[in-house]
């Protein structure tokens, strides 16, 4: 098995249902972690997880920093929410070319899940894209952009993003394509830039 996870990795792996299943991640803090999902991976069958008072600083990631697979429908599947609150993301640098600093949600079990981002602070972080042909994806703190990541809403609210970068590509601090809906409100940009200019994609910071 490809493992990932450098902090926290979960996978519900039974056949069964799993009605009981839920995932609160609180008060926890991750330093220099480094890898696929460097900090937490997690694949549960329907819970939406919630992060609440999370901190990952000084960490190199491979795409993923925080990695929600949700994957296998089952008859508790339903519309829901996954929550990050009150959190801190500082110096991290994701060194492949999607996912912004590494906030990565793909859902099969519905097209009506929100992901909301609620009093974070970004600070810090980047996205080191190769400037070539290719996926052409930014956001140097959250970048929702693959396909697989547009039918969801995204809601990003009371945020600070100071200091993100995409180093190639459209949104200095987010940058998301999507089918759904998206509300960005009461949220603070602070030198973050994007080093290039490619007109094709929403961006922002």
């Amino acid at each position: 098995q490809d493992h990932r996870g450098g902090g926290i990795e979960y996978e519900c792996t039974t056949d069964e249902d799993s009605p009981n299943e839920t995932i609160n991640i609180m008060n926890t803090n991750f330093n220099s972690c480094s890898g696929k999902a460097c900090a937490i991976s997690l694949k549960p069958k329907h819970a939406l997880p919630i992060f609440n008072n999370i901190t990952i600083a000084h960490s190199k990631s491979h795409r993923y920093t925080v990695m929600i697979d949700v994957d296998s429908k089952t008859e508790y599947s339903e519309p829901g929410e996954v929550l990050f609150q009150n959190s801190r993301f500082v110096d991290l640098l994701n060194l492949e070319e999607t996912c912004g600093s590494g906030i990565w949600f793909c859902t099969k079990n519905s097209d009506n899940d929100t992901l909301s981002i609620v009093n974070c602070e970004f600070e810090g972080t980047s996205i080191q894209q190769s400037n070539t042909e290719g996926a052409r994806l930014g956001g140097g703190a959250i970048g929702i952009e693959l396909s697989e990541c547009r039918n969801y809403n995204v809601i990003i609210s009371s945020c600070s993003f100071y200091e993100c970068t995409s180093f190639a590509f459209p949104g200095g601090a987010i940058a998301i394509q999507t089918e759904k809906t998206v509300s960005i409100t009461d949220c603070s940009f602070n030198k973050s830039i994007s080093l290039q200019n490619y007109n094709s994609r929403n961006a922002y910071g």
